[in-house]
């Protein structure tokens, strides 16, 4: 099976579906194809119950469509007003707690290490905790996993536009 119809199938799988989108999701940001990824994801989560976390400082998810109760970006909010904690800060970390022992689909797309206690260390963490969880991480120079997830995780060297696009 090709990994982007293994992905679809863990999402497809999954009650929760916890995604973090980080700075690489795009070689270019400012591209056509990274607004295509950005709704071809939309289409493929469009029925599941999904939150969203992004290093993003832009409002490109919002204006793709995406839900904007669903999204939290502790980074936008920091440039805005010093403080990491948006208006869905709280709803994010009451989401999370209910997909504990729940079937979990935790996709991280084009996480750095810039700033990793934001998303990359957090979904490490809820997946080794969560036994009903899979990782997936899509990312162009950082793919690795720790190798207390590499039994239950996916790990794809590839930008997220061109593997979600693809």
């Amino acid at each position: 099976m090709k990994d982007l119809e293994l992905v679809k199938e863990k999402i497809k799988n999954a009650d929760y579906l916890l995604i973090g989108i980080g700075t690489h999701f795009s070689e270019d940001v400012s591209s056509t194809k990274c607004e295509k990824a950005y709704q071809e994801l939309l289409n493929l989560i469009a029925e599941k119950n999904y939150f969203i976390i992004t290093e993003d400082t832009s409002d490109i998810l919002e204006k793709t469509g995406f839900n904007p109760k669903r999204i939290t970006a502790p980074v936008r909010e920091y440039k805005k007003n010093g403080s990491t904690a948006d208006a869905n800060w709280e709803l994010y970390t009451k989401w999370i707690m209910a997909t504990m022992n729940r079937v979990t689909c935790i996709l991280e797309l084009g996480v750095t290490l810039e700033q990793p206690n934001i998303i990359r260390w957090p979904f490490e963490k809820m997946a080794s905790i969560n036994a009903k969880s899979d990782f997936i991480r899509v990312n162009k120079k950082l793919a690795f996993m720790p190798e207390e997830l590499v039994d239950k995780a996916i790990s794809i060297a590839e930008y997220p536009d061109n593997f979600i696009t693809q």
